[in-house]
């Protein structure tokens, strides 16, 4: 992308000032973009997630009789995993 921007600077000519203002506003644009696709995916995958999970606790507590499964809708952080771990 910068470089076709940078192309752009260089057939500019006298319009030089504006071709800098539309490679700003396309690179602007262009990060956007980027930065919603990839909140979207995240949200996708933390939601996909959360589905495995429940499903993968509501099988195993088939095994051990367990009436009802709660997610813990606060995260676990890692240093919690570990000291319950030993």
């Amino acid at each position: 992308m910068d470089t076709e921007l940078d192309a752009r600077l260089y057939v500019a000519g006298n319009a030089i000032t504006a071709v800098e203002q539309m490679n700003a506003s396309e690179k602007n644009h262009f990060i956007t973009m980027c930065n919603e696709q990839r909140r979207q995916l995240q949200s996708l995958i933390a939601w996909e997630f959360r589905y495995v999970s429940f499903n993968v606790v509501q099988y195993l507590s088939s095994f051990i009789f367990i009436d009802s499964v709660t997610l813990i809708s606060s995260p676990i952080s890692f240093s919690y995993l570990q000291s319950n771990r030993k």
